[in-house]
C-alpha cells in the first residue's frame, strides 16, 4: 500500500505545480493567494481532461492553504481521515474548523463541489457573529466567493470578530452579579 504524503509534501508540491504552471513561487502568505486562486481555475481544465489528477492537485492545494493558515494562527490538523477531504484545522480556543481541502475542492469545481459547502464551521452563536458581519459586507461574485483568497479572508474576519465577542463577554457582568440597590 503506497505511503500517504506528509502535509509538507503535499504542501511543497502545491508551490511546485504553481511555479510550473504560473511561473510564481508561493511563500504561504495571502498576498500569493490570488496566484493559487488563479492556478486552480486553471486546474478545472486540467480536470477535464486528466480526471486522474485532480485528487493530487486538490490535497495539495487544500494542504498549502491549510499550512498558510496554521503559519498565522494557532491550530492544529486532524489527520484521522483517510481522505484528505475529512483533514481539518482546529483552531486553539475552538474558534473554528476549517477543512482546507474541501476548500480547494470547490475553488477546483470537483465533482458535486458545491460553493455554500461547509468548509469553515463554527460554535452556533459564532457562527451567527461572523455571518451577520460577513452579510453586511459588498457582495462578490461566484468566483470569487469560492476562491481560497477569499475564504481565508473569511477566517481572518471570523478570528478577529470571534476574538472580540469573546473579550467583550469575558468583560460584562453576568445579571447575577450586579449590585442591585
Amino acid at each position: 500500500m503506497p505511503q500517504t504524503p506528509s502535509l509538507e509534501e503535499f504542501a511543497q508540491s502545491c508551490v511546485r505545480f504553481v511555479e510550473k504552471a504560473v511561473g510564481v513561487t508561493l511563500d504561504f502568505t495571502p498576498e500569493t493567494l490570488p496566484v493559487l486562486d488563479h492556478y486552480l481555475r486553471s486546474a478545472r481544465d486540467l480536470s477535464a481532461q486528466r480526471p486522474e489528477s485532480l485528487p493530487l492537485v486538490t490535497a495539495a492545494a487544500g494542504v498549502y492553504i491549510g499550512e498558510l493558515l496554521r503559519r498565522r494562527y494557532p491550530c492544529a490538523w486532524n489527520q484521522d481521515d483517510d481522505d484528505p477531504m475529512g483533514w481539518f484545522l482546529e483552531f486553539d480556543d475552538h474558534l473554528m474548523t476549517v477543512y482546507p481541502v474541501a476548500i480547494a475542492h470547490v475553488a477546483i469545481g470537483g465533482e458535486e463541489a458545491e460553493p455554500d459547502f461547509e468548509v469553515i464551521r463554527f460554535k452556533d452563536d459564532e457562527r451567527e457573529i461572523v455571518s451577520t458581519h460577513l452579510a453586511d459586507l459588498p457582495p462578490v461574485s461566484e468566483e470569487e466567493y469560492i476562491a481560497p483568497s477569499t475564504r481565508v479572508e473569511v477566517v481572518d474576519i471570523a478570528v478577529d470578530l470571534i476574538r472580540a465577542h469573546r473579550r467583550k463577554a469575558d468583560e460584562e457582568p453576568a445579571l447575577g452579579d450586579l449590585d442591585q440597590d
